[in-house]
Parts: structure tokens; C-alpha cells; sequence
């Protein structure tokens, strides 16, 4: 029996086997070669089983840069529509004054519901009663300090409405009236 350390045996088996070069794999991956290789295949259309064309890496980024090029946009133009005045709602803002009667503007698009409420510093509210019912739409209680509006006229039309808030402060009741002339835009 022969030993390992024999000194024909290994140069034997290193002579048997095909000697392979080491090879770099970034070279090789980043190679001139290598890389005219991808961008032809790239570039072609490879046939998928069924008849339907694959399309190459390089469209699909096409798309992508596209949709992220008009998503961009459209989030750029939506704050200048805002500033144009294409807001749905405005209102001036309400401080619940124990036995006050207000006016109260109020400016809303056609299709749209605007709420308006009172802030009640110091008085306890105890409820909300509509006093006068709009001609040009419909309104609803929100809460117990204000109601939403929602116009059923068309643009370029007026409207009105008041309501009433009851509340109680220094254990008196008082009466709050608010008078809302409506212009739908």
C-alpha cells in the first residue's frame, strides 16, 4: 500500500485535473464584454411561451420614470389649484358669545359639504336648533356647536339658513343666534 505522502502520487492527481485560471467576478461582471452582452438583450424583445412579448428592463424604467414624472407633477399642481380659490369651503371663524346674534359668511362649491362651528370658551353648550331651514339646501347637526351645510343649487346662487346655540354660563342660560348667508361658487 502506497502512502499519501508518496512522491509521485500528487503530482498524479494535479496533472489529471484541467487547470482553471481564477477568475475576478467583478471583472468579469463589469467587463466591456460582459456589459455590451446585457444592453443587446436589454434592448430585444424576448418571446414568452403563449405568444406575448416580454418587454425589456429598459421600458419598464421608461414607465416608471414616467408615472413617477406625473405623479410629481400633479402633486405640485394641487396646492396652486388651492391658491387659485378651488377650495370647497370657507367660513369665518365663530367664538360662541352668551346672547350674541352674528352674521356669518359662508362661501362653498356646488358639490360640496361645509361645516361650520362655534368654539365655546367658558360656556357649556347644551344644544344646537335650526331656526331657519335653507331654501338651496339641506343642513344637519354636527355635534352640539355647529351644523354642515350641502348646497343643492348650482353654481352662482345664494343661499341662507341661521341656527341657534343654547348654553349655559355663570348657571344663566343664554341664546346665541347665528345668521348664515351662503354663496355657492
Amino acid at each position: 500500500m502506497q502512502s499519501a505522502r508518496e512522491p509521485g502520487l500528487g503530482r498524479a492527481r494535479a496533472a489529471s485535473a484541467p487547470r482553471v485560471p481564477a477568475t475576478n467576478r467583478t471583472l468579469v461582471w463589469f467587463g466591456g464584454e460582459a456589459q455590451r452582452r446585457r444592453h443587446v438583450s436589454a434592448g430585444a424583445q424576448e418571446a414568452v411561451p403563449g405568444g406575448v412579448a416580454r418587454r425589456s428592463a429598459g421600458w419598464q424604467r421608461l414607465e416608471i420614470f414616467g408615472c413617477a414624472a406625473l405623479a410629481a407633477l400633479a402633486v405640485a399642481a394641487l396646492p396652486s389649484l388651492n391658491a387659485v380659490g378651488m377650495r370647497p369651503c370657507l367660513t369665518q371663524p365663530l367664538v360662541l358669545t352668551p346672547g350674541a346674534d352674528l352674521d356669518v359668511k359662508m362661501t362653498v362649491s356646488p358639490k360640496a359639504a361645509c361645516t361650520i362651528s362655534a368654539k365655546a370658551n367658558g360656556i357649556t353648550v347644551n344644544d344646537v336648533t335650526i331656526t331657519a331651514a335653507p331654501l338651496h339646501g339641506t343642513i344637519a347637526q354636527r355635534g352640539r356647536t355647529g351644523v354642515t351645510y350641502r348646497p343643492t343649487g348650482r353654481s352662482g346662487s345664494e343661499d341662507f339658513f341661521a341656527f341657534a346655540i343654547r348654553g349655559t354660563q355663570d348657571r344663566r342660560d343664554q341664546v346665541s343666534l347665528f345668521r348664515v348667508h351662503v354663496t355657492i361658487n
